[in-house]
């Protein structure tokens, strides 16, 4: 199972506002270009939207033998992760 990774990037230095990327983790993102964005700070419908967008969602469920991901984890980091990049942007 790939690690999901919640990634912050701050463009606010070149005029945009802060924003949240989601995706599998960071060599799946940058191969599969897998990714999904939002402006922080992004709400727990908007988070949970993140995780349904990208095209390897189903393996967020149980696969092959693994376990499900905690949704309810993964949502929180997102949206918590986000309104702390707003706040310091």
């Amino acid at each position: 199972m790939p690690l999901w990774s919640p990634i912050y990037l701050n463009l606010s230095a070149f005029g945009f506002e802060p924003l949240v990327m989601f995706g599998p983790g960071v060599i799946l993102t940058a191969v599969l270009h897998d990714v999904t964005f939002r402006i922080a700070p992004v709400d727990d419908k908007d988070a949970e939207g993140m995780l349904h967008e990208i095209g390897s969602a189903d393996l967020l469920a149980a696969f092959r033998g693994e376990d499900p991901v905690d949704r309810k984890s993964l949502v929180g980091t997102l949206t918590g992760l986000s309104h702390l990049i707003y706040r310091k942007s």
